[in-house]
């Protein structure tokens, strides 16, 4: 039987070129008596809650705030030179083999004297991947098969520059799981301040998102279905409301995972370094917890001619205008969609200006994925699928006509994005995958954001199942 153990196999420091700030949208809700009927009208009363029937209209409902609230903080300011960081580990278990993925930026870029990364440089955790790995016979041959079993944001307090030119933190978590939540402790009166809910406010002030969370359509799905869950399983139960929102908070649909209690490696870190009491981990703690640290070190600095900002030939994120609502939708929701297929990068055209009857064509320009699989094939498709279902209707559901949009991603560096809408000039941006945590849509700006939400998807829930 195997025995439990973890071993790093993989740290990667790439330097990365400098980018615009990245301005903070938190989610927003749009509730009002003609998206309660379309809502109605597209799941047939509830009935049909699959993430395609949302996804043409769940822009209208649930969308990133359309003015920046402000500029999101980061550890020395945007204009500081940093590396982008994955770590790759091997978990096993009596349960198997897995691969965990953590991926983060670090402070800055200062080397040691020989070097060598600066012992006491931070290392900010951004998003944790697990792979299951099965052993799969094909033609006599056994080879690896990997599995996505989990793909989340890592979430820690966010500080932002408003528009009052005061610096702020956010208050509040945005997930389906903490909207449903909050609504069942509405309906009892518990919501006071000060009073911490540990359903879902982690101890240890890390908290983990689900990848999904930032697409629009999954999140409606799961809160719809989590509420169905809850109200199948406590029928005798259905007229009382608080009962039926504390089932469908506990839902498969909606709960998240706690990964500093979950995954072997972050409980490494808890234990033996203070990365639960500052939000991070300094290369001296990675190096004491995972001795192999140096043995699979790999360090990559910017190539020789390679301009070390992209500011100059990029827009910045903080316009109202449709482009860059569309940029901040793709640079959240794209990677969400290829971290279930274990994609490090990826690159597309999507357009509906060329096809006769305007119908969207997707090109896949290039992939590459985080392990090895042996259906990467298969995958593409898959993603070309959603590409032209999910996500073109999230750019669609933002009022645009026709549209032509360039991609390419980057899971440990800069992701640019060339937004053409209307037949107009193509806007380019570029966004740091490294780092997307701190400007996710499920991170809040206030409990009144949470309240506000809440509010209304406990109305549209009360609306389709009544």
């Amino acid at each position: 039987m195997l025995s439990n153990s973890v071993r790093l196999v993989r740290a990667v420091f790439i330097a990365v070129p400098t980018v615009h700030q990245m301005h903070f949208r938190p989610y927003e809700s749009h509730i009002n008596n003609e998206t309660l009927n379309m809502l109605d009208q597209v799941t047939q009363g509830g009935q049909y809650t699959n993430v395609e029937r949302f996804s043409a209209i769940s822009g209208r409902i649930l969308s990133p705030a359309s003015q920046s609230k402000g500029i999101v903080a980061i550890a020395n300011g945007w204009d500081t030179q940093r590396y982008s960081v994955l770590m790759e580990f091997e978990v096993v278990t009596p349960m198997g083999i897995s691969r965990e993925v953590i991926t983060g930026y670090t402070g800055y870029a200062d080397m040691s004297y020989g070097g060598h990364l600066a012992p006491d440089t931070p290392i900010f955790t951004n998003s944790h991947t697990e792979a299951r790995v099965d052993q799969v016979m094909q033609h006599g041959h056994r080879f690896e098969k990997y599995g996505s079993v989990g793909a989340r944001q890592i979430l820690s307090p966010v500080t932002y520059l408003g528009m009052d030119h005061q610096l702020h933190q956010s208050e509040a978590l945005l997930r389906p799981v903490d909207a449903i939540t909050y609504q069942q402790r509405e309906y009892h009166g518990f919501n006071q301040p000060g009073v911490l809910d540990t359903r879902v406010a982690n101890m240890y002030g890390i908290n983990a998102s689900a990848r999904d969370n930032v697409i629009g359509g999954r999140y409606l799905h799961k809160v719809c279905e989590g509420y169905r869950e809850g109200v199948v399983n406590n029928y005798d139960m259905v007229e009382s409301p608080d009962y039926v929102m504390g089932a469908a908070a506990d839902s498969s649909k909606v709960a998240e995972a706690d990964v500093c209690m979950s995954s072997m490696v972050f409980a490494r870190l808890r234990d033996q370094t203070a990365y639960t009491e500052t939000f991070y981990v300094t290369v001296k703690e990675i190096r004491a917890a995972f001795q192999e640290f140096d043995h699979v070190l790999q360090i990559a600095h910017l190539d020789t001619g390679t301009p070390a900002s992209m500011t100059d030939h990029t827009d910045h994120w903080g316009a109202p205008k449709v482009e860059t609502r569309i940029a901040h939708m793709l640079i959240q929701a794209v990677p969400a969609h290829l971290a279930l297929y274990l994609v490090a990068r990826y690159s597309f055209n999507m357009e509906n200006q060329t096809a006769p009857d305007g119908s969207v064509t997707v090109k896949t320009l290039g992939a590459q994925f985080m392990v090895g699989v042996a259906d990467d094939v298969r995958r593409i498709q898959n993603i070309e699928a959603i590409l032209r279902s999910t996500i073109a209707a999230s750019v669609q559901a933002m009022g645009v006509g026709d549209y032509n949009i360039t991609m390419y991603y980057n899971m440990v560096g800069n992701t640019t994005v060339s937004v053409s809408v209307n037949g107009g000039m193509p806007v380019d941006y570029a966004a740091p995958c490294y780092c997307d945590a701190l400007y996710s849509p499920v991170v809040g700006d206030s409990t009144q954001s949470l309240s506000t939400i809440a509010g209304d998807l406990g109305n549209m829930l009360n609306t389709l199942y009544r």
